[in-house]
């Protein structure tokens, strides 16, 4: 009977393992598809990053013209990308010159999004061998499809690379005494200058928790000091070294961040209504908020249990440094709601923190009203997984598709010279360098403005002040199996604009 039962438990741990990693593999495959077929469209803020990788890889420098803040951070108005660190359009550029377009440019962007998927899967494999509890096998499985919701390859920011280099970091450090000490202080150093080079913001949060570690383990604290002292200049040389190889050079590059950040300091969309909508509905993250509650419970508790044992320097230490960290939480994270992409960056190794302790929390009470919040998150973006799936199909069948909307824009501007593009359209126009947005200002008579349909209403006053000259729209509301999916299309749909006489 025992033998039994052990066989029983078996099949059914074989069974969740062949569920778990083929699941994997079909995100994995799915963000690959994705990218190729340049799904969803782009967002927003792949217009602040993007343009300049394939600018970049088509030969007509680092630039990006189309980007409000070169204005402020470009006294040259040339359209300088210098308001942001190098390293992400950069290396994008670098490697689509193989292929100088957008769709190697998200291809890239998804080889990046299920590399960080499938170290999700092994570190996952490592921390719940032999877990026998149904409930958190069913959260291991939803947290796939959640997580694809955090690495669509279209978002195009630099969260791209610097999810990646943060989650190996978190699995370098888990492994350091079994690595060799000279190699794991090169990968190491490598890293933090990596994301230093992509997203400063990244790195402060990065090697705040990982000093904070080093303290807590640490036996020798002068030793600990001198190390990361060691560690921190080479990070900073290395750092320095990159960006002075990219095409603005170092001094160009720190005088656009400076400036840059010197706009960004005036922004005030931080109202509870917007940081709500951020931190629970937002698609790109929905439910982060039920995540990072329990998360920062466990790391109090943990901080707690370690730091009574420790001597009164490290309880100085550790603790001028959490006050670092939460200035930088209410400095660079809640100062706009937005800005949530500087925490979200780090879901994976939060997440596999979250499921860590779930598993080995001893009291029931909070460890089951942890695990609701986390079902509720992990479900929720497993909803909207499918949803963007369903979506998708939608689009490639109602033919509003890339490669359609493309060829007809290019056929426009072929027979017009004055073709001008909503925001979100602008990587349709086969001659990016030319590309023109639409700006209110400037427009004039017999002008052609071509809007997208995705996302929000198209304003009234275009179809007031302008004639249609080419209607390429789909119907706005889609429904499946009778539930509303959707408010606006999700594919390439537009209409083209003939302006009647000077705006």
């Amino acid at each position: 009977m025992y033998a039994k039962k052990n066989h029983i438990e078996t099949n059914k741990m074989n069974l969740f393992k062949i569920s778990f990693f083929s699941l994997t593999l079909f995100i994995c495959i799915l963000l690959i598809i994705y990218a190729i077929n340049i799904y969803p469209i782009p967002g927003v803020d792949s217009i602040v990053f993007i343009p300049t990788a394939i600018l970049y890889s088509q030969g007509h420098g680092f630039i990006n013209p189309w980007y409000y803040v070169t204005y402020y951070t470009d006294p040259t108005y040339s359209g300088l990308f210098n308001y942001y660190v190098p390293l992400f359009p950069m290396v994008l550029g670098f490697l689509s010159k193989i292929k100088p377009d957008i769709k190697t440019v998200f291809f890239i962007c998804s080889i990046f999004s299920i590399t960080n998927l499938l170290l999700f899967y092994y570190k996952i494999q490592s921390i719940t061998k032999n877990i026998n509890s149904r409930v958190v096998k069913i959260i291991l499985l939803l947290s796939i499809p959640y997580l694809s919701t955090y690495l669509l390859p279209t978002v195009g920011r630099p969260e791209t690379f610097t999810s990646l280099f943060s989650f190996i970091i978190y699995l370098l450090y888990s492994k350091k005494d079994k690595i060799n000490i000279y190699l794991y202080n090169i990968v190491l150093c490598i890293l933090f200058s990596f994301l230093l080079s992509s997203q400063i913001m990244s790195f402060f949060f990065s090697f705040s928790i990982f000093i904070t570690y080093e303290l807590l383990n640490t036996k020798k604290i002068a030793k600990c000091i001198w190390v990361n002292s060691i560690r921190l200049i080479v990070i900073l040389g290395l750092t320095c070294f990159i960006i002075s190889c990219s095409p603005i050079g170092l001094s160009g590059t720190i005088t656009g961040i400076k400036l840059h950040i010197d706009y960004i300091n005036t922004r005030h969309d931080n109202s509870t209504n917007l940081l709500l909508y951020y931190w629970l509905f937002a698609p790109l993250n929905v439910g982060f908020l039920l995540l990072f509650i329990p998360c920062i419970f466990f790391y109090i508790i943990e901080i707690k249990q370690k730091i009574i044992k420790l001597d009164i320097t490290k309880k100085i230490l550790i603790l001028l440094l959490q006050i670092v960290l939460i200035y930088g939480i209410f400095k660079f994270i809640l100062y706009a709601a937005p800005t949530i992409y500087n925490a979200t960056q780090f879901i994976l190794p939060l997440c596999c923190y979250l499921i860590y302790n779930i598993i080995n929390y001893k009291v029931k009470s909070i460890k089951t009203a942890f695990t609701t919040l986390i079902f509720i998150a992990y479900i929720s973006g497993t909803f909207l997984m499918i949803r963007g799936f369903i979506l998708f199909i939608d689009t490639i069948y109602d033919g509003k598709s890339f490669e359609n909307a493309k060829s007809i824009v290019n056929k426009i501007i072929n027979k017009n010279n004055n073709v001008y593009f909503s925001q979100n359209l602008w990587y349709l126009n086969d001659s990016l360098d030319r590309n023109k947005l639409i700006y209110i200002d400037n427009l004039k008579k017999d002008d052609l403005l071509i809007y997208a349909q995705v996302y929000r209403d198209i304003p009234s006053e275009f179809f007031q002040k302008c004639d249609i000259y080419y209607d390429w729209r789909t119907k706005e509301k889609k429904d499946f199996l009778g539930i509303p999916i959707r408010k606006h299309p999700q594919g390439f749909s537009f209409i083209v604009f003939k302006v009647k006489d000077k705006w």
